[in-house]
């Protein structure tokens, strides 16, 4: 996300004299206010009557100029702040909006802009500063060295459609033009131009998709972009998506969360930061990589702040996830709309990070699993019946067989054929649900599992493996196998459609299956250990001690 600092017109400065700033998003995380307080300590080597008036911000003799969004106001108690990622890298936490400055914002900086859209009777209703306004404004330093916004000035916010959405982070462009369009009859209103530019690093991590609505501001004094075919667009600044309807399936945006953590104790060294695979949905926000001595406290003293009604946390066999919820989905689009958020925890104020996620098979965020899958015979000889629970993120899925008990090689499912073979390419779409398999081996008991694949280019763990099934043309009985299969638990969380489960623990099976017995060797159950042998390796090691071998009669 963008910031501007540019002077003022009305300002003493040279005309024409324009500075941008940009904020990348791969910058270190700050932890320390430090930043906040240097200008307060220069200000006490001052005269007391000097460091006893707030003291405007100047870089090479300007005063500049910022664009943020109001994060909040509260006109009754009469102060507020604004969310600006430049100012949150230069002074370490968000700026202060006073009621007076609030109050001139519209007396001072009123301009035609304000007021295009809004009726006759509202336009005779006073304006006062709203949460999500776009404004641009000044910093000015208090004694103490905090920043606080003056000369504000209200943007006109226009709204428009997404006609051609920007490169992802990492995505390979092969036209050399990574930049996306909006289509705005607002925009058209008021400039004469219905297009506009849609650049990544103004719209965050938001995964924005063809017919997305969006709001964003113009830099109505700044120059027109031309682009290679020659034809000359405004830029469309602080994009945020419009929250899109709660039955909406996708994933809003794909990141990673540098989060800062306190000490344990007071006084305790600080840890280190989480990174912390996300994915962001219409209700929710889904974490993985967690390290075991996170829990819901923690992660709710963050994202409690942006809205989040909750917070689950669940350990499965690979890796740990936790999902975050929201009342709707005004809140995770907020989120994902800024590359930095500020957080104030144990009186200090840090600052946490959104950073583009990494792509490669090597550092894939992981997505909690399915629940087993259930296979069953066929009815033919040689084909199993695999059927799992769908979930709307997946793009794809990858349905895995392998030869139960003795801890082969997974072999994937041909989606087009239905036989064994790891064919990469061929998936199962996101409307199956099932599938059957041929060709197998009848005098072979299987297990599969399920995996899905999303639009963002990540997957899932793999599901827990289904109960043992033989490929035969009957019914055969239901074999218990030697290891106990896990309970599945759903994760908590209000109006959600998508529902995420994790492997619990449950009490052990018998480990001798009654199928053997019909096979024991004439030496009797000194016979049926040898048989069973193979099948230990899927033993559990807390369960081996209770195994011995039996003693001749």
């Amino acid at each position: 996300q963008a910031d501007f600092l540019e002077p003022r017109s009305t300002a003493p400065v040279p005309p024409l004299r324009r500075t941008f700033f940009f904020c990348s998003s791969a910058m270190a995380l700050s932890t320390s206010p430090s930043v906040a307080t240097a200008p307060g300590a220069a200000l006490a080597q001052q005269p007391a009557a000097a460091a006893a008036q707030p003291t405007p911000e100047m870089v090479d003799g300007v005063q500049p100029e910022y664009l943020g969004m109001v994060k909040s106001y509260n006109a009754r108690r009469g102060f507020g702040f604004v969310a600006c990622a430049a100012t949150a890298e230069k002074f370490g936490r968000d700026v202060y909006i006073a009621k007076a400055e609030a109050q001139l914002a519209f007396a001072e900086g009123s301009n035609q802009n304000v007021f295009v859209g809004r009726s006759a009777a509202d336009r005779q209703q006073p304006l006062s500063l709203a949460e999500e306004d776009l404004i641009r404004f000044r910093v000015r330093l208090s004694v103490e060295g905090f920043p606080q916004a003056e000369q504000i000035q209200r943007l006109r916010k226009f709204q428009g459609t997404v006609m051609q959405p920007p490169a992802l982070d990492g995505a390979i462009v092969t036209d050399g033009n990574a930049d996306g369009r909006i289509i705005s009859d607002e925009l058209a209103a008021v400039f004469g131009q219905r297009e506009a530019i849609l650049r990544r690093e103004h719209c965050g991590h938001a995964r924005l998709a063809v017919g997305d609505r969006v709001t964003f501001c113009i830099q109505s004094e700044g120059e027109l972009v031309t682009l290679p075919n020659g034809q000359r667009l405004r830029e469309a600044l602080l994009v945020m998506l419009v929250p899109r309807p709660m039955t909406a399936a996708g994933i809003l945006g794909c990141f990673v969360l540098n989060l800062p953590r306190a000490p344990v104790h007071e006084g305790w060294p600080m840890r280190p930061n989480l990174l912390l695979d996300c994915h962001a949905l219409n209700d929710r926000i889904i974490l993985s990589g967690l390290p075991q001595d996170t829990d819901e406290a923690e992660l709710m003293r963050f994202f409690g702040k942006h809205g989040a009604i909750g917070a689950s946390v669940a350990f499965s066999r690979s890796s740990a996830f936790a999902s975050v919820a929201f009342p709707s989905s005004a809140e995770p689009t907020r989120f994902v709309a800024r590359y930095v958020h500020t957080f104030a925890d144990d009186k200090e104020t840090r600052l946490a990070r959104l950073q583009p996620h990494c792509n490669g098979a090597e550092c894939a965020s992981r997505l909690p699993g399915l629940p087993a899958p259930i296979l069953t015979h066929g009815g033919e000889a040689g084909v199993l019946f695999v059927a799992w629970s769908p979930v709307v993120l997946a793009t794809s899925y990858v349905v895995e067989l392998r030869p139960a008990g003795v801890q082969a090689q997974w072999t994937m499912v041909n989606a087009s054929n239905g036989q064994l073979g790891n064919d990469a390419a061929s998936r199962f779409d996101r409307d199956c649900s099932s599938c059957r398999v041929h060709g197998l081996p009848t005098n072979t008991v299987f297990e599969a599992r399920v995996t899905y694949l999303t639009a963002c280019g990540c997957q899932s763990d793999a599901s827990d493996p289904s109960e043992w099934c033989l490929a035969c043309a009957s019914p055969a009985p239901a074999m218990p196998g030697v290891m106990a299969m896990p309970q599945l638990a759903t994760m908590p969380g209000s109006g959600a459609n998508l529902k995420y489960y994790w492997p619990q623990a449950q009490a052990p099976m018998p480990l001798m299956p009654q199928q053997l017995a019909p096979q024991m060797a004439p030496d009797g159950w000194g016979g049926a250990w040898q048989q069973a042998q193979p099948m230990l390796a899927a033993v559990p090691q807390q369960l081996q001690p209770q195994l011995q071998q039996p003693q001749p009669q």
